[in-house]
């Protein structure tokens, strides 16, 4: 397999793993456990290597860490996707492969855990858990809204009935998102809900861009 090929799995990889969050079960968004990553082979810093967990229950604060943290990740994944899209218009396949590689590697979250102000572990069981908030609010939201179209629509009444049954099971699988989770943090969260949601698209975003 080609170099370039290789690292876009591993960009795909990377990818497939970032919207993994929002499938995950009825567990509470503060309890969820930070994700174990291996350290890269090019060794490049000791603070990639996976860190001990940290799974402390989420707080307000850490809402701004996570913004931060993600602004940091977002640049540098522009940063390498603007490489990637360089590489590729001079069709130099190993350079493509080398930028790709950058964003499929853990640096990048090493740069945002030194952004937030958290340490590495706290920094990705933040993230994963705000991640995972946002993934289900953001599937409720879609299916609230396909259940209003079949309603709208004019399927007939059995077939409108067996898309609001099918949406009501899928809505029970994904869980409340603010299960479990503190008055003060869930109120903070829903404020920042829409903003917190956009970082985590652009990261979506820059990753899918370049592993087309």
């Amino acid at each position: 397999m080609k170099i370039a090929s290789i690292a876009r799995v591993a960009l795909a990889l990377a990818l497939t793993t970032t919207l993994a969050a929002c499938g995950k079960g009825d567990e509470p968004a503060a309890d969820v456990a930070a994700p174990r990553i291996e350290a890269p082979a090019n060794g490049r810093t000791a603070e990639a290597a996976a860190p001990a967990v940290d799974d402390g229950p989420l707080r307000v604060a850490e809402l701004d860490a996570y913004a931060r943290g993600m602004q940091q990740e977002i640049a540098l994944l522009k940063a390498a996707g603007d490489k990637v899209a360089q590489a590729r218009s001079r069709a130099d396949k190993d350079a493509e492969a080398t930028a790709m590689m950058e964003m499929a590697t853990l640096d990048t979250e090493v740069e945002g855990a030194r952004a937030s102000g958290l340490t590495p572990a706290r920094y990705l069981f933040v993230k994963n858990a705000v991640d995972t908030v946002l993934g289900k609010a953001e599937m409720q939201k879609a299916l609230k809204a396909m259940g209003a179209q079949a309603q709208a629509s004019d399927l007939p009444p059995e077939q409108r009935q067996q898309v609001e049954d099918g949406r009501a099971e899928m809505d029970a699988s994904l869980g409340d998102p603010w299960q479990g989770m503190a008055a003060d943090l869930a109120g903070a969260f829903k404020t920042r809900q829409d903003e917190l949601a956009q970082l985590r698209a652009q990261a979506i975003a820059a990753r899918f861009n370049a592993a087309r």
